[in-house]
């Protein structure tokens, strides 16, 4: 018998097998996870066809701590960019830690700058807190994105915690 596990918060673990009563905490937290995939999903599939993403050119974009080094995130982005088929067009670092993406402080415009510019279909992130932790700044680039006929594509899904 197998089960499937996921972690809402750091240390939590729900798992169907083992942990039959999740908290109501945790199953709200990953309903929420789940609508903000599902948006992603929906935003994509409304601004980008199959065929244009199959061979995209993608922005990678990474946020980390002031003093952080981006490298091993943009290593395990590039090595997905190369599973995927898709080519690097630009990538795009944010240690300015702004928990919304559209701060003048935030590299985040420099990645809606290459995409308007057409420069690229998509942008590559790790995960969506590296967006934004906010749900609302979230769905608010994602819909900006899907405007300028892009994608987000994570490389966690929204239900998935990063790893700490």
């Amino acid at each position: 018998m197998t089960s499937q596990s996921i972690a809402p918060y750091p240390g939590v673990r729900i798992n169907s097998f083992l942990d039959p009563h999740p908290s109501a905490d945790d199953i709200e937290l990953l309903l929420e996870r789940l609508d903000l995939r599902y948006y992603r999903e929906e935003s994509n599939d409304l601004a980008v066809s199959v065929e244009r993403r199959a061979t995209a050119r993608v922005v990678l974009y990474v946020k980390t701590l002031p003093e952080e080094s981006p490298t091993s995130h943009f290593r395990v982005l590039r090595a997905a960019v190369v599973t995927w088929g898709w080519t690097v067009a630009s990538e795009v670092h944010d240690d300015r830690g702004q928990w919304d993406p559209l701060h003048p402080e935030s590299a985040w415009p420099r990645v809606e700058q290459i995409l308007r510019a057409g420069q690229a279909e998509g942008v590559l992130v790790v995960h969506q807190n590296h967006i934004s932790m906010c749900a609302a700044a979230y769905k608010h680039v994602l819909m900006r994105v899907a405007a300028v006929g892009c994608f987000t594509e994570l490389l966690l899904p929204e239900a998935e915690e990063p790893a700490r």
